[in-house]
């Protein structure tokens, strides 16, 4: 008698459902709660639209789990769509976190703190995974053709840029107003553009030991190449700065949020009392 050959119930059923779900949406919630990745490198959901985007990764991937396991091909155009997105989003946060896989894979042997940074790639793992078996259950090609994964991915990608142009704005506008032949043109920028409170988060020195701009600044000087001034601001100048694009010093508002490790706030809570101003000193 001849049975056909079961879905692999540990491939299909475990190890894409923790990767592409449990996994992501676990350190979503433990960065929003904690903020360590914040305090330790930078922060992977600057808004509410980064962790809105963030969170279709392994909302996708649930939907395509549900679908490949239930092997029903209701909706399956869209839930490609979803897969395909969610795939770019995820190559997205792979590009942040190539700097820290190195310390990632170190870490693996510190009760599993390493799976973190590794989150977005086993996601996408997951998820290219899961579109593969997307495809295999299509009725045909005639029938129920599945949008290109590519143009699913143009799509994730170019939703992450767009969340990410007022922080690209603050970065670029910085540099060419700290350049003396652009700094009319830097100023214009932020003024224009930018955000107050990217533009006050540098005011404050941030020990960010594995921040990757850091990181490439170190390899950059190893190949003998000097970046410091280009991936680097001070903040005396980030501070003066804050002050020639809004009119107003730097410490007369509060400081923006923030976390330590431990997950005590670098800022005031509520009314200021909890953190330095600089005020009443030499400066």
């Amino acid at each position: 008698m001849h049975h056909d050959t079961p879905e692999p119930r540990f491939t299909v059923g475990v190890v894409s459902l923790m990767a592409g779900v449990v996994l992501p949406l676990f350190t979503l919630c433990f960065e929003i709660v904690t903020g360590v990745c914040d305090a330790a490198s930078f922060n992977p959901v600057p808004s509410f639209g980064h962790m809105l985007a963030t969170l279709l990764v392994p909302l996708g991937a649930l939907a395509a789990w549900l679908v490949v396991r239930r092997r029903r091909p209701e909706h399956l155009r869209f839930i490609a769509w979803i897969n395909a997105i969610a795939a770019g989003i995820a190559v997205f946060h792979c590009v942040l976190f190539v700097p820290l896989l190195p310390f990632a894979f170190l870490a693996l042997t510190a009760l599993g703190a390493g799976l973190l940074p590794l989150t977005p790639f086993l996601s996408l793992a997951a998820t290219l995974f899961l579109r593969r078996r997307l495809r295999q259950l299509a009725p045909s090609p005639t029938h129920t053709r599945l949008p290109r994964l590519v143009l699913g991915m143009g799509a994730g990608l170019g939703l992450m840029l767009l969340l990410s142009i007022p922080d690209a704005t603050v970065f670029v506008g910085t540099h060419l107003a700290l350049c003396r032949p652009s700094q009319t043109q830097g100023v214009r920028l932020l003024r224009d553009f930018g955000t107050r409170d990217g533009l006050l988060r540098q005011c404050y020195q941030r020990d960010r030991f594995l921040n990757p701009l850091a990181l490439t600044g170190l390899l950059f000087e190893e190949l003998g190449i000097e970046s410091r001034s280009l991936l680097r601001v001070e903040v005396a100048q980030a501070r003066a700065l804050y002050y020639r694009v809004t009119g107003t010093p730097w410490n007369a508002v509060s400081p923006p949020p923030g976390r330590a490790l431990r997950g005590e706030s670098l800022g005031p809570i509520a009314d200021g009392r909890d953190w330095d101003f600089a005020q009443g000193g030499e400066a």
